[in-house]
C-alpha cells in the first residue's frame, strides 16, 4: 500500500490525462510512427501514450521486471566449493595428524 492506496495498476487500465474539444500540434519527443510509451519515474513500468480527438490517455502498463543479479548464483556457488575445500582440508590434515 502507498499511502493507504493499492499500489496495483492492471493492464487494462486507462488513464485519461487531458479532455477537451481538440488537441492539436505534437510532443517533442513523439515518435513519428508506431506506439508511443512512457516509462514510469521509477522505471519499474510503462504506459502506452494515446491521443485520440481531445483526449490524452495512459493505456496498456507494463511492468518491467527487475535484473536479476547473475554474480550472485556465482558467488555462493564459489563460496561453497571454498567451503567444501577447508572442510576436506582440514578433515584430511587431523587423520594425517593422528596417525
Amino acid at each position: 500500500m502507498v499511502n493507504g492506496f493499492a499500489a496495483t495498476i492492471q493492464p487494462s487500465d486507462t488513464f485519461s490525462l487531458i479532455t477537451a474539444q481538440t488537441i492539436s500540434g505534437a510532443f517533442a519527443n513523439e515518435p513519428a510512427t508506431g506506439p508511443w510509451f512512457l516509462t514510469t519515474v521509477d522505471g519499474l513500468g510503462s504506459f502506452q501514450v494515446n491521443i485520440s480527438g481531445g483526449t490524452l490517455s495512459l493505456s496498456n502498463f507494463t511492468a518491467i521486471p527487475e535484473p536479476t543479479p547473475t554474480w550472485l548464483p556465482i558467488l555462493v556457488g564459489l563460496a561453497t566449493a571454498v567451503i567444501s575445500a577447508c572442510r576436506r582440508f582440514r578433515l584430511a590434515f587431523e587423520i594425517e595428524r593422528r596417525v
